[in-house]
C-alpha cells in the first residue's frame, strides 16, 4: 500500500507494485541495488518507509545519478550510495539481497545479468520489469540458471508492465508449455485465477501474437519451411493463450452466479 506523504517521493503504479514486492515479509537489514536509477525515488521510497537498511542507486550515466542525489538530498536520505555503474559491475553478490531492474529493454536485462554472473548467489531476489522483450527474458533466464517464482502486472495509463520475482535455480516448464510461457509468461500457464491488469497484459500479447503470426504467414514464401514451422508454433501458442482467457472469462461468470 503506498503511503501517501510529503516525506516520502511519490511513486506512480509500476514502481509501487515493485516496491510492495521488495519487502512484503518485513525482514531487517535488507540490501538492495536499484540498477538504472534514474531519478532514484524508488531506493529512497523504500529507505525512508524503513524496507530496506542499505541502498545503491545505480546507473550507467552521470546525469541519472545527479538526479538521484538531488532526491536524496531533498528527502534526507540516509543509508543509500550512488553507484556509478555498468549494471551490477560496481558491486559484488556479497553486497546485495535484492536487485532490481526496471524500466529498459529484456534484452538488456540479459546483458545485464549476462555480465554479472550470479547465477549462483542464491540469497539475491531479483525484480525485473521489463517494458519490451520479455519473451527474450523469460527464455533467458530458464536456459541460463534463474527460477521465475511469480510474476505480477501493473498498468500504467493504456500500458501493462510484467514483474517478475526470479531467484537462482533450475525451472522445470513442460515442454507443450513453453512458447506459451515465453510468450506470455506465468501468467498464461499457471491455473489460478487472473486479475483485470494481468487478463488486460495477456490481451495485449495475444494482440501482439496475432500480428506477428500475420507477418509469418504473409512471408512463409519467400523465407522457406523455418518461417511454416515457426508459424505453426505460433499458432499453437496462440490458441493456448485464447483458450486461457477463454477460461478466464468462464470462471468471472460461474464466480457472479
Amino acid at each position: 500500500m503506498q503511503i501517501q506523504s510529503e516525506r516520502y517521493p511519490r511513486l506512480d503504479r509500476r514502481l509501487q507494485a515493485i516496491a510492495d514486492l521488495v519487502n512484503p515479509e518485513g525482514r531487517s537489514g535488507l540490501r538492495l541495488a536499484d540498477v538504472g536509477t534514474d531519478h532514484g525515488y524508488l531506493v529512497s521510497y523504500l529507505a525512508l518507509t524503513g524496507q530496506i537498511a542499505k541502498g545503491y542507486a545505480c546507473d550507467i550515466n552521470p546525469q541519472p545519478l545527479e538526479r538521484a542525489r538531488r532526491t536524496l538530498e531533498c528527502y534526507g536520505v540516509q543509508g543509500v550510495e550512488l553507484r556509478l555503474s555498468d549494471g551490477l559491475a560496481a558491486l559484488s553478490p556479497e553486497m546485495v539481497d535484492r536487485v532490481v531492474i526496471a524500466g529498459m529493454g529484456g534484452d538488456m536485462m540479459v546483458h545485464i545479468l549476462s555480465q554479472a554472473g550470479w547465477q549462483q548467489a542464491q540469497q539475491i531476489e531479483y525484480l525485473l520489469q521489463p517494458n519490451t522483450k520479455a519473451d527474450h527474458l523469460r527464455l533467458w533466464l530458464v536456459c541460463n540458471g534463474y527460477r521465475i517464482l511469480e510474476e505480477q502486472v501493473a498498468q500504467q495509463g493504456k500500458f501493462f508492465y510484467p514483474i517478475l520475482r526470479v531467484r537462482s535455480g533450475k525451472m522445470e516448464i513442460p515442454a507443450p508449455c513453453f512458447p506459451l510461457f515465453c510468450a506470455a509468461g506465468l501468467l498464461a500457464v499457471q491455473d489460478k485465477p487472473l486479475t483485470a491488469w494481468e487478463k488486460g497484459y495477456l490481451s495485449r500479447r495475444k494482440q501482439a501474437l496475432e500480428l506477428r503470426l500475420q507477418g509469418l504467414s504473409a512471408s512463409q514464401e519467400e523465407h522457406g519451411s523455418a518461417a511454416v514451422e515457426e508459424c505453426r508454433q505460433l499458432e499453437d501458442t496462440l490458441a493456448q493463450l485464447c483458450a486461457r482467457l477463454e477460461g478466464a472469462d468462464r470462471s468471472r461468470k460461474d464466480n457472479m452466479l
